[in-house]
């Protein structure tokens, strides 16, 4: 009895579980966890154990203590200044400072200027003062802002600080662009000058896109900044086109892509004509959408030979850009994906593009989707439903929520009566 007893007080709560967790990859399951469970002593444990996890955890800790109540979490907050980890300091003095207490202000650009070895950590501090929006902040981290920082980080700061609008980094993204010798610097650097309107740097862009360097995230960070102006020069444009058909890596095509259409850059259309034969699937669909959106009209004969061939993805993507051509070919494609395919991804996908063609072909098809086996599968087809009717019976309304159905788990009684309404107004017409 009193082992037992023993046992149990020795035993570790469910609280100390979750803050062990938290050093490990289930951080993000614990911290919800612990927060739903609203307990003060969660401070002092947070406060114990924080110094030993992630950075994106030691964030999360951070959110813990200062989502309880300020009798508890400031005084938490005043002891992690005290913490053996710079972002641990570093976070607790931006929440004390957004609190109010502006002589947290000097603690923020000290830590810093201070930084930290680790380039994950270092990146981890950026994001935790972004929001501050103060130059004296800026100029303390503009400070690491040197060749010598990965290409991460430099990207990462680049673009934070274009996102915020804060002109002193200026001068260190000119600096960036004359010394550092890698290309996906040299081109977020560029892409931050020209989206302040320094044309001056528009070449620098352009020889790196034509080189062929930049990697996807670099793309990403590009695209991102000169999205932001909305502006994207022709010149980048034309070297996007002259790259697009050598360009290898999948996600760095999809937003070249994006910034042709974005950019509304006509003299693409040659360029994207060659990717509607490409080996990726989503690629090829990717350029027919765009040849779609620039007003383009690819050749309605090539399209309907891509409605029989093997590969699905290619073919769906071939009767959905043939519907925006008003033509109805791939209807009969779309209904045999829809109903028989055995990715649920490409199921999900007709679905939704059943519920373009408004067609009362399309409504067997679509109720039998209601219980298919996945969740997103359903859901395509509910909505699917749902504007195919409105189409049919503009005056008939029809609540298929109402009927109790739900996707995560339908009902057969829900869906028979969701059946029953189609078999009672199917020949009555609107």
């Amino acid at each position: 009895m009193v082992l037992a007893l023993v046992l149990l007080l020795a035993a570790p709560s469910e609280l100390d579980q979750l803050i062990a967790q938290m050093g490990t990859n289930q951080h993000y399951a614990a911290y919800a966890k612990i927060v739903a469970l609203r307990s003060p002593k969660a401070a002092r444990k947070v406060e114990k154990a924080i110094a030993g996890w992630s950075p994106p955890a030691q964030g999360l800790g951070l959110l813990i203590v200062a989502q309880l109540p300020p009798r508890t979490s400031n005084p938490s907050l005043r002891r992690m200044l005290r913490s053996e980890d710079i972002h641990v300091r570093l976070g607790a003095a931006v929440f004390l400072y957004q609190r109010g207490e502006k002589e947290m202000l000097e603690r923020i650009t000290e830590s810093l200027r201070a930084g930290a070895s680790d380039e994950a950590k270092l990146a981890a501090m950026v994001a935790r003062v972004r929001s501050l929006k103060n130059d004296a902040v800026y100029a303390a981290w503009q400070t690491h802002l040197t060749p010598e920082r990965s290409e991460y980080n430099l990207m990462i700061w680049l673009r934070a600080m274009s996102d915020e609008g804060y002109t002193g980094a200026r001068k260190e993204a000119m600096a960036l662009v004359s010394r550092d010798k890698r290309p996906t610097v040299r081109a977020v650097a560029s892409a931050y000058l020209v989206r302040a309107g320094d044309r001056l740097f528009e070449p620098f862009l352009v020889k790196t896109v034509r080189s062929g360097a930049l990697s996807a995230p670099a793309w990403n960070r590009v695209t991102g900044i000169l999205a932001d102006a909305g502006r994207y020069p022709d010149s980048l444009c034309a070297a996007i086109v002259e790259q697009l058909p050598k360009e290898e890596n999948e996600i760095s095509i999809q937003l070249m892509i994006d910034v042709l259409v974005e950019a509304r850059y006509q003299a693409a259309q040659e360029a994207l004509g060659t990717l509607l034969t490409h080996e990726k699937a989503d690629i090829a669909e990717k350029a027919m959408s765009a040849l779609a959106a620039l007003g383009a009209q690819p050749e309605s004969a090539s399209l309907h030979k891509m409605l029989a061939g093997p590969d699905a993805r290619r073919r769906l993507a071939a009767a959905k850009v043939l519907r925006r051509m008003d033509d109805e070919a791939g209807f009969p494609v779309v209904l045999e994906l829809a109903a028989r395919h055995k990715s649920w991804e490409i199921r999900r996908d007709a679905c939704a593009a059943l519920g373009d063609y408004r067609k009362p072909e399309a409504v067997p098809v679509l109720l039998d989707k209601l219980e298919d086996a996945h969740a997103l599968v359903r859901l395509r087809a509910v909505i699917a439903l749902s504007v195919t009717w409105q189409t049919l019976f503009p005056f008939r309304r029809f609540n298929l929520w109402g009927t109790g159905y739900n996707v995560q788990k339908p009902s057969p009684e829900a869906v028979a009566k969701i059946r029953a309404w189609w078999e009672k107004h199917r020949e009555a017409g609107w």
